[in-house]
């Protein structure tokens, strides 16, 4: 998603004090705290999504590390419900009717516990929510063009890391038996960010691989524990420059066959047209600062026509075209589409009202197939439900063809 993210440490965090709590505190079983740490996670992260993705690039980063530090300290000021600096100790195992499970047994859990994530992210990504965030990351301004809205995605995106982190986080507790502030400081969140990026962006396994080797990594030199950000900031510098896919990422794109094809029969296909209301701009202007880029805009485009739109350089055709499609907001006029006022509605709503538009430069989703950037453009704008995506029913699939 291209989202500088670094609070993945701070919501393990969360799902892990969580976890302690229900058990220790309150004294509920683990299968209650893992649905009380994943909803923690949900709408923490909502929140925090909904305001920190108004801002993009080194802006988010600082937002993310604040709130990293203000969970990291909250932990530790908190004393009365999180133990401060001791934490929460004597978290019992969870049970299967009677003692608690053994640490062999537990591993069990946490195995399965990650083959279920690995299934949730494989049927997400094969989704048309799949597709959606990939196009987002790809190009905000061509999948806000086809009716995505890219603030929607990222939100959810943002929100779906956070509740996996906070179930995560929540399996630690129960595994360690204790939790402390001093397991959840910015290393961990530097250390989620890095296993991602080694491992391969985008990739159903590129966690686990790097996940083995940066978590193997660590206890085979132990002895140089003191130089161990020096070595996951050399992984890290590494990985970008010579493995921008990641591991997977690079095993997958040598592998890759090339297969030939027969040429298909070229059809000639005229569809026939739709009956739609015109879109109609009076009075458009468009000011930026002093300058005046365009003045009294006139237009009536009407259904099953093709119009052309001539003038010289510097002329406002680009602009008017802006305004048209919601990317600006005119200062002065009128935008509608028959009844249907467009007048201010961002590009991703006046997309799904109809109005789709092209670039001068083409402007494609580079990580998709041909046959994903087609599906993309039939989405509507409206990928369907987060859940089912996730759960990867075949009706999901099947409203796609």
């Amino acid at each position: 998603m291209k989202i500088v993210n670094v609070t993945h440490g701070s919501f393990y965090a969360l799902g892990a004090y969580a976890g302690a709590l229900v058990a220790a505190r309150a004294g509920l079983s683990f299968w209650l705290a893992l649905p009380v740490a994943a909803l923690l996670g949900v709408v923490v992260g909502a929140v925090l999504g909904l305001a920190a993705l108004r801002v993009s690039g080194p802006y988010l980063a600082m937002v993310t590390i604040a709130f990293g530090i203000i969970v990291e300290h909250g932990l530790i000021e908190w004393d009365a419900l999180t133990g401060g600096f001791g934490g929460i100790a004597d978290i019992a195992r969870p049970s299967l009717g009677g003692p608690p499970l053994t640490l062999g047994r537990y591993y069990y859990v946490v195995g399965l516990a990650v083959l279920a994530s690995l299934a949730l992210a494989r049927n997400l990504g094969r989704s048309p929510w799949g597709r959606a965030l990939l196009a987002v990351r790809d190009s905000e301004l061509a999948a806000a063009s086809l009716g995505l809205n890219p603030y929607q995605v990222r939100t959810a995106a943002f929100t779906l890391g956070a509740a996996f982190a906070a179930v995560g986080g929540c399996l630690y507790a129960f595994l360690a038996g204790c939790v402390s502030p001093d397991s959840f400081t910015l290393q961990t969140s530097i250390l989620f960010l890095l296993i991602v990026l080694f491992g391969g962006l985008g990739r159903v396994l590129g966690p686990v691989v790097g996940s083995v080797v940066l978590i193997v990594l660590p206890e085979l030199l132990h002895g140089f524990s003191d130089y161990r950000l020096v070595m996951y900031g050399g992984l890290l510098l590494g990985s970008i420059y010579f493995l921008p896919g990641g591991v997977v990422g690079a095993l997958a794109r040598d592998g890759r066959g090339r297969r030939d094809a027969d040429p298909a029969e070229a059809v000639a296909w005229k569809p026939e047209a739709a009956e739609a209301p015109p879109l109609e701009a009076r009075g458009l202007q468009m000011r930026f600062g002093g300058i005046v880029a365009l003045a009294d805009g006139h237009l009536a485009l009407a259904p099953g026509r093709v119009h052309g739109l001539i003038g010289p350089n510097g002329a406002g055709k680009t602009t008017l075209l802006n305004i048209l499609s919601g990317f600006y907001r005119p200062s002065a006029g009128i935008v509608a589409l028959g009844a249907c006022a467009l007048t201010g509605l961002g590009p991703h709503r006046i997309a799904r009202a109809g109005v789709a538009r092209t670039f001068q430069t083409t402007r494609l989703f580079e990580t998709l197939s041909v046959l994903e950037n087609v599906l993309v453009g039939l989405l509507g704008g409206r990928p369907g439900s987060l859940a089912a995506a996730l759960l990867g029913p075949p009706s999901v699939r099947a409203r796609e063809w």
